[in-house]
């Protein structure tokens, strides 16, 4: 017995979403504020064709291709609500 499976009705019922379209929709909840670490937002930046231009120390600057700048500080655990307002704004679509 074979199961045979059309490829259409797999990628059109069940879309897949990577880990920007995740953690694009978890920025985008009111309530997730300071729930997001470094990585998280380093990650959502670099995939969203930001470079990073230079980090001394903590400190960690982006640049998009637009021109706009976004400085990330990092530190272990969750990030402070500004920074995370930071690049929700700066991902904003215009």
């Amino acid at each position: 017995m074979f199961i045979t499976l059309d490829l259409r009705e797999i990628l059109f019922k069940a879309p897949y979403m990577g880990r920007k379209g995740k953690l694009l929709e978890k920025l985008n909840r009111p309530e997730s504020r300071s729930d997001f670490t470094f990585d998280e937002l380093q990650t959502l930046l670099l995939q969203s064709g930001w470079k990073l231009i230079r980090s001394k120390g903590s400190h960690h600057i982006f640049t998009s291709t637009a021109g706009q700048v976004v400085n990330l500080k990092k530190k272990p655990g969750k990030m402070k609500p500004a920074y995370v307002e930071d690049v929700r704004n700066a991902l904003k679509p215009d």
